[in-house]
């Protein structure tokens, strides 16, 4: 079964970043504060002003993806009660994943209502400038005490802990940092999402280092969501296949999960090749395709 690990649901955009909120300008797209404009959501999936559990339902069908995760994104807006509804009525497709601002006074409140009311078995950070905890917290540390709680409740509860760190070079990209927490917390599983988003052009042998500082920790692995939308190149994304087959022979497969981030990369491509570029490249043995395509996120969060 293929699974996504890396999916958005949109109700309505009601998120903000480091440069102010965004807000919905219809058609799929969203506006920022200094008046530009993003789409976001192709306009024909553009339903009910939003990326919907129902729309995404359809589209999985079609793309043959039997399950996701449901991540969600500051960037987006946080939408806990629509992702636990949307669980509650998917139960056999989805997981939630829960967010907060790890500052908030009511973390502890707000984890319980996450584990033991709504059931989710992860917690989401996006670590970022342009949409997360560093653009309103510059002193944000992934090791630092204000995430020593939420680390607790991970260990004591089996709760993941998935980060985004956005570009590398901003003060997000905190790769020490989380091999720290990583280190300190060994019973936790961390998930660093896309890969470190590698580009086109990208220095092989810095992300190399980078990936080996977090592959050395066992309790660490990796979403490979929106290769091709950072990659941008045309199918058969050779330079992002090339990346996982690297990422692979650094961590192995068991410890790599494969991930789209839809919406947004349905702007540019389909949702089926956003997986079927790993299957084309002729880099991967079978075994690995059927851990990368689902078999390691089906142990990692369903089978608990």
């Amino acid at each position: 079964m293929i699974i996504d690990a890396h999916a958005h649901l949109i109700p309505v955009f009601s998120g903000s970043f480091g440069g102010g909120e965004l807000r919905d300008c219809g058609g799929g797209r969203m506006q920022f504060l200094d008046g530009s404009t993003a789409q976001i959501i192709p306009e024909e999936l553009y339903i009910d002003h939003g990326f919907t559990v129902e729309t995404l339902v359809s589209e999985m069908d079609k793309a043959d993806v039997g399950k996701a995760l449901l991540i969600q994104a500051y960037y987006y807006g946080i939408h806990n009660l629509y992702v636990a509804e949307a669980v509650a009525k998917y139960p056999d497709r989805f997981l939630g994943v829960g967010s907060f601002d790890p500052y908030t006074v009511q973390k502890e409140k707000i984890m319980d209502l996450l584990i033991h009311k709504y059931q989710f078995r992860c917690f989401k950070f996006e670590l970022s400038e342009g949409a997360g905890l560093t653009g309103f917290h510059p002193d944000f540390q992934a090791d630092g005490p204000v995430m020593e709680p939420v680390y607790r409740r991970a260990a004591q509860e089996n709760i993941a802990i998935i980060f985004d760190v956005g570009k590398k070079g901003t003060l997000g990209f905190q790769i020490d940092n989380i091999a720290k927490a990583a280190r300190s917390f060994p019973s936790v599983r961390f998930v660093v999402c896309h890969l470190l988003a590698p580009e086109l052009g990208e220095d092989m042998g810095q992300w190399t280092e980078n990936m080996k500082k977090l592959a050395a920790c066992d309790n660490i692995v990796f979403d490979i969501a929106a290769l091709p939308w950072n990659v941008r190149e045309a199918y058969p994304y050779s330079t992002a296949a090339g990346f996982v087959r690297r990422a692979c022979d650094l961590a192995g497969a068991d410890r790599l999960i494969w991930g789209s981030d839809v919406p947004c990369v349905l702007t540019l491509s389909s949702y089926r090749e956003q997986y079927a570029f790993l299957k084309d490249s002729g880099l991967f043995s079978r075994k690995e395709l059927e851990m990368i395509l689902g078999g390691t996120a089906e142990r990692l969060f369903w089978n608990l």
